[in-house]
């Protein structure tokens, strides 16, 4: 008998806004030759690009280290949960308070997940339309008057 073969293809996610505007940074510090002055006005709109992509890159991993913390926790309340799952109960189960507060703890869990989420796009907001305005200065400064977006192509 022939068996026919599954095959799950995942599409990968796309790439947002900031993504691509930090992509389009890296590549054009990477263009700046390296024997640039530094005191000109293009060397100052590159050490800002540099130093603000360092901070992304602070902040993002600053609320991975937060997300995998809150994951650890959640494990946790899950096992504790699991632990205390009821056996064949003779009269009543006793463990049900205690399931009750640790589905209690998961919750405030998600909702400090949630938090977390939103403290990080507002700090990296700023830090995005920074980006983007010395991307455009920069473009200025070197004559490109094709100036795009990270969006565009």
């Amino acid at each position: 008998m022939h068996r026919k073969r599954i095959v799950v293809i995942e599409q990968k996610p796309r790439k947002t806004f900031g993504e691509k505007l930090e992509e389009r940074a890296k590549a054009m510090l990477s263009d700046r030759p390296k024997d640039a002055p530094a005191g000109t006005l293009d060397g100052v709109v590159d050490n800002e690009l540099a130093l603000t992509l360092d901070q992304l890159t602070g902040i993002r991993k600053l609320h991975a280290s937060l997300d995998r913390r809150l994951l650890l926790l959640e494990c946790y309340v899950d096992t504790e949960i699991i632990q205390s799952s009821p056996r064949p109960p003779f009269y009543y189960d006793r463990y049900w308070h205690d399931r009750q507060m640790l589905r209690r703890r998961l919750l405030h869990i998600e909702d400090e997940r949630r938090k977390l989420a939103l403290k990080r796009e507002d700090s990296m907001r700023p830090l995005q339309d920074k980006l983007l305005t010395l991307l455009h200065r920069r473009a200025l400064l070197r004559g490109d008057t094709s100036f795009k977006a990270a969006g565009g192509t």
